[in-house]
């Protein structure tokens, strides 16, 4: 019974530090798009008139930059 309440314990653990890694990597997912759009606005600073190229990408990370910048700010409050 002892190794079965052990075994318990270490599964519910296992558990909680799952749901932890995934939180953290989802805050880290969406802290890279944010970076990947900093990067995408400076080629575009850089390329200014490039024909025929395709914004439609470009929505989700500008608004995941938008919660980045909205989180700094609340911090820094």
């Amino acid at each position: 019974m002892e190794l079965l309440r052990k075994m318990d314990e270490a599964e519910g653990a296992a558990d909680g530090l799952e749901d932890r890694l995934d939180s953290l990597l989802g805050s880290l997912d969406g802290m890279l798009g944010a970076l990947e759009g900093l990067g995408a606005d400076e080629d575009e600073e850089g390329e200014k008139g490039g024909e025929g190229e395709d914004d439609s990408s470009r929505g989700e990370v500008g608004e995941a930059e938008r919660e980045v910048e909205a989180g700094e700010t609340a911090a820094a409050e």
